[in-house]
């Protein structure tokens, strides 16, 4: 018998009908990609969008400064109750119900959850050696940034067991890097639909991007806080230094490693350091991860925010956003931006294995899976 603490899970992937766009219908690809999140009813009624007419998987590959390979393929919606799917953050409540309405308009998943997986140099060879041997099914620039898109479909009995088996035998547990909130909302959408008598395999089952750590970049979001309601200016920086080392900046810089911060307030720049005390609070988690400290003494006990799924006053900033923005936001909204040193796939892995979840918005993770090359319909 294994030792309880080893836990065996197996990652099986499914082929499925998809429907891709003839990009040689529309106006360029950069101005379908912007538009087809809000349009795609409106595309698919002007047939641009047909639907494939044998399962498949897809290879999507982009070259360029950030060159990725993902498989598309999807997942039973089961896969992240039963933890062979883990997710590492919660989710906001105002951006689920936008998704469900968007969900139920389109009747369609039309970007697939963006899942990480420890790489394998099987699964590996298998994708670079099929690249080369078949012609993609679609293929564009993109000038901003430069990028070649290219997509292949495995189609072949042969070829499908193949990925499906390497999948299964290999991969013994992926997580979800960008996506949290579809996967939630479609899950739940898809259970209601079994409840009521629907029981179409294929149907009930997530549209998801395979993608290996090593293909991955992980970046922050930056927190902008209204602090207004409650301290002046002055007077919160003087709270923060309760719990941080705090130094005047002359020139921007980005936090240097974990529990580093800095602070746009006004027209000023702060570097802030968590004090040790802080750090080695009794019951702090093993991960000591700046987010949650962030959201302890930042928001709960200096600003009194505790629900941090629901409130207005706190707003987000991808990490990938220019140091300019970020400057801009606190001059110009009297706001406070904190700039957090980003997560690693180790803090990701562990946090997911452990059960817990992130606060919402912990992570940015580039790349970011494009809306409308291939859907999933329902």
């Amino acid at each position: 018998m294994l030792p309880s603490c080893i836990l065996l899970y197996f990652m099986k992937i499914f082929p499925f009908l998809a429907s891709n766009p003839d990009l040689s219908k529309v106006s360029s690809p950069e101005h379908f990609l912007k538009t087809v999140s809000k349009e795609y009813p409106i595309y698919k009624a002007k047939g641009i969008f047909s639907k494939m007419d044998e399962a498949a998987f897809y290879i999507h590959r982009v070259s360029g400064l950030n060159p990725y390979t993902g498989l598309i393929a999807c997942s039973d919606i089961t896969t992240i109750s039963d933890g062979e799917i883990l997710g590492h953050e919660n989710t906001i409540s105002v951006k689920e119900e936008a998704i469900t309405h968007l969900i139920l308009t389109r009747r369609a998943m039309i970007k697939p959850i963006l899942i990480a997986y420890e790489g394998h140099h099987d699964i590996d060879e298998f994708i670079n050696q099929f690249v080369l041997k078949q012609v993609p099914i679609m293929e564009f620039h993109l000038d901003q940034p430069e990028e070649l898109h290219q997509i292949w479909k495995i189609s072949n009995q042969k070829d499908i067991e193949i990925i499906s088996w390497l999948f299964d035998k290999m991969v013994s547990r992926a997580y979800i890097a960008d996506g949290h909130h579809r996967a939630v909302v479609t899950a739940q959408l898809l259970q209601k639909e079994i409840s009521s008598g629907r029981e179409d395999s294929d149907f009930l089952r997530l549209l998801c991007m395979f993608i290996p750590f090593s293909d991955l970049r992980i970046y922050d979001f930056a927190r902008v806080v209204d602090y207004s309601k409650k301290l002046d200016g002055i007077a919160f920086l003087n709270k923060l230094k309760d719990y941080f080392e705090i130094t005047p900046m002359e020139n921007y810089s980005n936090p240097d490693k974990k529990h580093e911060l800095v602070l746009f307030l006004d027209d000023m720049r702060f570097h802030l350091t968590w004090k040790q005390h802080v750090i080695n609070a009794p019951g702090a988690s093993d991960l000591v991860l700046d987010v949650d400290l962030f959201n302890l003494y930042v928001l709960e006990s200096i600003l009194g925010i505790k629900d941090i799924q629901n409130t207005e006053l706190v707003t987000y900033i991808e990490g990938i956003a220019p140091t300019k923005k970020l400057m801009e936001t606190a001059f110009l909204t009297g706001k406070a931006v904190f700039k957090l040193f980003p997560l690693n796939p180790t803090d990701v892995i562990k946090t997911a294995e452990a059960g817990q979840v992130l606060p919402p918005k912990s992570t940015w993770f580039e790349p970011r899976v494009k809306n409308g090359l291939v859907i999933k319909e329902f």
